[in-house]
């Protein structure tokens, strides 16, 4: 419930400013809540403690996180300079262009902060990628 009400929250507060590019930030902050909040009751439940190195890969996928949300961004905002704002196809066109600059850096992203999951995550798309060509 705790997620579910940041996320109502922060729709509100960031929809005005942001459009819906706020939305999705909103989704993407509460889903960072919600894992947080998730990992405190695994805690307490499991009496696991967290190691630094733990904490240190959430904070490499944090940061990963957050720059590719930049990216995605502002692939977003330069797609806008070049094919206009007009017309449901061209903003299809730009968040597709966005999603996919997004993703593309979260996987090198991954692998510069040396996310062992970065790897499995880089193997994966170059399969996907030799499938489709």
């Amino acid at each position: 419930m705790i997620t579910v009400g940041a996320k109502i929250v922060l729709n509100f507060a960031l929809r005005i400013p942001m459009g819906f590019l706020g939305l999705a930030l909103a989704t993407a902050l509460s889903s960072w809540i919600n894992c947080v909040l998730l990992l405190v009751c695994l805690r307490r439940k499991t009496n696991l403690q967290w190691s630094r190195s733990d904490l240190d890969a959430y904070a490499r996928i944090a940061l990963a996180s957050i720059l590719m949300g930049g990216v995605a961004s502002l692939a977003f905002h330069i797609t806008g300079v070049f094919l206009g704002d007009s017309g449901t196809l061209v903003q299809g066109l730009r968040l597709g262009l966005a999603i996919f600059a997004g993703m593309f850096s979260l996987v090198l992203l991954l692998r510069v902060f040396r996310v062992e999951e970065g790897k499995a995550i880089s193997r994966m798309a170059l399969n996907l990628v030799g499938r489709i060509l």
